[in-house]
């Protein structure tokens, strides 16, 4: 059922992790009197020379990789166990996300900087909480059809 509360949670993430893959998610703010290292989802510039590295490419690959996957729930509402298994992937692919960016976090950092982190970090973790929301409501859709298939 498209119009389902679920959807709009499953959208709401898509939409959160599109905003997130253009944002920055970190700064490391060098001691001297430099630009700021930027990490995104797709590179790493550095402050001082303006070098691109694309160490950090995985975490837009992930974040895209669950944007198709909640794309592909809202479109396919037809068969709940699937979407419920669909979510679950797509909370594991959050999760795998948060793991490598903090991995980064520690390994992109240029020598005496600390790592300033953005609000667009916390994105991926809110959606987290909406992609499970979204399974709860797609497993209540899908107890509430089984109960009206006994009642007949």
């Amino acid at each position: 059922m498209i119009q389902r509360i679920q959807t709009v949670y499953l959208l709401i993430s898509a939409i959160l992790l599109i905003v997130c893959s253009a944002m920055p998610l970190a700064a490391y703010q060098p001691t001297a009197v430099e630009n700021p290292t930027l990490l995104y989802n797709l590179c790493t510039i550095n402050g001082a020379s303006g070098e691109w590295s694309f160490s950090s490419c995985g975490l837009l690959a992930i974040l895209l990789a669950t944007v198709v996957t909640s794309i592909l729930n809202i479109f396919g509402y037809k068969n709940r166990k699937r979407q419920m298994n669909r979510c679950l992937i797509a909370i594991i692919l959050l999760v795998v996300w948060h793991a490598l960016f903090i991995y980064l976090l520690n390994t992109v950092a240029p020598e005496n900087s600390w790592p300033e982190i953005r609000y667009t970090a916390l994105l991926p973790f809110i959606a987290i909480i909406l992609q499970w929301l979204a399974r709860i409501g797609i497993k209540r859709d899908d107890d509430l059809i089984k109960s009206m298939d006994r009642i007949r």
